[in-house]
């Protein structure tokens, strides 16, 4: 067993080539950026590896405290390495051929794209270099973190996201993160930031939940404080309970009935409360 282990770790995924020895050179997830230094790197799939473990076209694999997910998609290979202890998740995706086709880090959730990203032909050399870090020199993810940090916001977590763009060359970051808090429906209240790119200011700071739903005994409740005026106690008169709008219609009875009597108009009144016709003759009790 332990020599079909070390067997295989020797040859797991990656290997280089161009007169190197061939290594177990694990894709490692740091914050850093792992950036070739020649056009003539290049990095191999395994793809007998993958067909001996997959099942439906994907495995996921732990080792070295390292998480491989690893799947088939149309015409190439996907490739995620992350670690519990690091946000960020490095994707790699290879030709059909094994090669590697391009690779760069991003946070965890999708969001933003850090660093260096590097495109590779099918024969595997670069031809392209992408640096996503450029426009956010001045406020880089590093006092992004910081400032996180400060606020003490688990960048783990994954109601933490965190993402930005550059639109007409004026870079915002956008945070945001779980409060821990709850709104009265039981939502979870995520807090929402934006940053200048530029400067780190504070441009922006609102709050807003998640599920965006009230629960079914809530509504419950607040049906019922909608509906009090026809299904709760409004007055008591004479004895005789009344909801508001058995009240209002008692009422109006009652004014109808005293200007007939009286020879007065059966107007309505032009006083009016908040709650309605003003009461005409009968005291509130």
């Amino acid at each position: 067993m332990n020599k079909i282990l070390l067997l295989f770790s020797a040859s797991l995924l990656i290997s280089s080539c161009q007169g190197q020895e061939r290594k177990n050179r694990l894709l490692e997830t740091t914050a850093k950026q792992p950036i070739p230094k020649k056009d003539t790197i290049m990095e191999r799939f395994n793809i007998d590896e993958f067909n001996k473990h997959q099942k439906n076209g994907s495995w996921l694999f732990t080792k070295n405290n390292q998480e491989y997910f690893v799947r088939k998609v149309k015409d190439e290979y996907w490739m995620e390495i992350s670690r519990k202890d690091n946000p960020f998740i490095l994707k790699c995706n290879y030709y059909l051929n094994g090669n590697i086709k391009i690779r760069g880090l991003i946070f965890h959730g999708n969001a933003f794209t850090k660093g260096i990203v590097v495109d590779y032909d099918e024969r595997g050399n670069i031809i392209k270099q992408t640096d996503y870090d450029a426009p956010y020199k001045d406020f880089p993810w590093e006092k992004v973190k910081l400032w996180l940090e400060n606020r003490k916001v688990n960048l783990l977590d994954p109601f933490t996201r965190v993402w930005r763009e550059n639109e007409n060359n004026h870079p915002i970051w956008y945070l945001s993160w779980d409060t821990k808090e709850f709104d009265k429906y039981g939502n979870q209240i995520i807090q929402d930031i934006e940053l200048d790119g530029r400067t780190g200011k504070l441009l922006k700071e609102t709050t807003h939940t998640f599920g965006e739903y009230i629960p079914e005994e809530y509504k419950n409740d607040l049906d019922k404080k909608e509906d009090k005026k026809t299904s709760g106690v409004y007055k008591t008169y004479e004895g005789k309970d009344y909801t508001r709008e058995e009240w209002e219609e008692f009422e109006q009875k009652q004014f109808e009935a005293y200007a007939r009597k009286h020879n007065i108009s059966i107007a309505k009144n032009d006083k009016k409360d908040t709650k309605g016709f003003t009461s005409r003759f009968l005291l509130d009790e």
